[in-house]
């Protein structure tokens, strides 16, 4: 028994070692990143003209999606609904946190698809955002959100998987609740009913084969007339 212990004892402090070097090592990452985007000026209006199509195609197949962060609040603003710009102000009594730990609580509203995915009625979450959700998007509702009333999370009313996290996920790959997140939308994405075509592939598609048909018909017509000319 006393084995035992000491060796779950080891196991669990190698285990948390590693999780602090895992998390030095993908702060490291991100911030090398967010050098090499400010020095290349990537302005936010150049990410919305490649990210807001691509979000509204996605929503119109019913392709799974899920928003982490900016991708959170670009989903919502896509459908319709606003942000707040600075959210300092909603923190006058408890300081702002930005951190990669998971050190903020967020409450998950029972009812919903992320607390079926979590388990669970609140959740302890990294902050890195200085914006959030203000008015809700039409179809989504809000399903977490911070004691001082700050929208953490949103999904879609009748979507079959469209969901928006403020947090960052993927920098808490050690967490099992996290994971879930991610085995969710992958389970989503391999659901029978998913479409992979979008309406502006489709109404490509459909132009070209429209094209092709004028222009048989006029090569129809060219030909009838060289026969009645010719009487080939």
């Amino acid at each position: 028994n006393r084995f035992r212990a000491a060796y779950r004892l080891f196991m669990y402090r190698v285990g948390s070692l590693f999780d602090l070097a895992l998390l030095v090592g993908l702060w490291l990452v991100r911030h090398l990143m967010s050098l090499h985007w400010h020095a290349r000026r990537i302005e936010h209006e150049d990410r919305d003209r490649l990210e807001v199509p691509l979000i509204r195609e996605a929503v119109a197949a019913g392709i799974p999606v899920l928003g982490i962060c900016r991708g959170m609040q670009l989903l919502n603003v896509c459908l319709g609904g606003s942000l707040h710009q600075e959210i300092s102000v909603f923190y006058e009594e408890s300081p702002v946190l930005r951190t990669l730990l998971p050190r903020k609580r967020v409450f998950i509203g029972a009812n919903s698809r992320l607390h079926a995915i979590f388990r669970r009625d609140s959740l302890r979450v990294n902050s890195l955002h200085y914006q959030s959700v203000k008015a809700l998007g039409e179809g989504l509702r809000s399903s977490a959100a911070e004691a001082n009333g700050i929208v953490q999370a949103i999904e879609h009313t009748n979507a079959k998987f469209l969901i928006g996290v403020q947090w960052h996920p993927e920098y808490l790959p050690m967490k099992r609740s996290q994971q879930r997140l991610f085995q969710a939308l992958v389970k989503a994405a391999h659901s029978p009913g998913i479409s992979v075509t979008s309406p502006l592939r489709a109404q490509s598609e459909e132009q070209t084969i429209h094209k092709i048909a004028a222009s048989q018909r006029t090569q129809l017509e060219t030909a009838s007339k060289h026969e009645a000319m010719f009487g080939v």
